[in-house]
């Protein structure tokens, strides 16, 4: 049996079924880990998880092909190439998805809260939006016109971010300018415009 066993083709066919219930055990306890403590943020929880699974997949993988005859050492060092190559072209969504985690980890603001877009997005649509979904690259807001933006996360890092959260006070801050001759009777008049249009 132990001759058996110390076969490579026999050892390699043994370490994936030994480690896949125990990928399984391992990531269903960092669910129950995430589970539990409610202040990790969703899309964090999910990046993690997809990294471990990933990783614990590629050891077991890497164990078995090592088990097996192949060079372990050249297929690590090529696959090390290829991220740096994959990183240098991906330049920005690498910044992108660390922007993400900024967000996530800072929270500036919450699924549902108002902002105020930045200026370059502000300027071509109406310059408050409602957050719907914070992901790891990119950050969905409906601006008050209607129209759902899909915005960069590194350009919500590196703009100033005003936050008038609504969910828990129903009023909201609006700035309305007018054109007026400044003259009192006008300035009336717009006030009592103003507020019918309110009403």
């Amino acid at each position: 049996a132990t001759e058996i066993i110390n076969l490579g083709p026999v050892s390699a066919l043994l370490t994936i079924i030994i480690g896949i219930p125990l990928v399984r055990l391992v990531l269903g306890y960092l669910k129950r880990i995430f589970d539990k403590y409610d202040y990790i943020d969703e899309g964090i929880e999910n990046f993690l998880f997809r990294a471990a699974s990933v990783g614990l997949w590629a050891v077991i993988l890497l164990t078995a092909a090592n088990e097996i005859g192949i060079n372990v050492t050249g297929i690590v060092a090529a696959l090390g190439i290829v991220g740096l190559a994959m990183a240098f072209a991906a330049q920005d969504t690498i910044e992108n998805i660390i922007a993400g985690i900024f967000l996530m980890v800072d929270r500036p603001f919450r699924e549902g809260d108002r902002i105020l877009l930045p200026k370059k997005i502000g300027s071509l649509y109406s310059s408050w939006g409602d957050v719907t979904e914070i992901g790891l690259r990119t950050t969905r807001v409906r601006s008050t016109d209607g129209v759902l933006l899909t915005i960069p996360n590194k350009v919500l890092t590196k703009d100033t971010i005003a936050n008038f959260n609504h969910q828990s006070e129903k009023n909201l801050r609006v700035r309305i300018r007018l054109g007026l001759v400044p003259t009192w009777d006008n300035v009336t008049r717009g006030e009592k415009i103003v507020e019918e249009i309110a009403k």
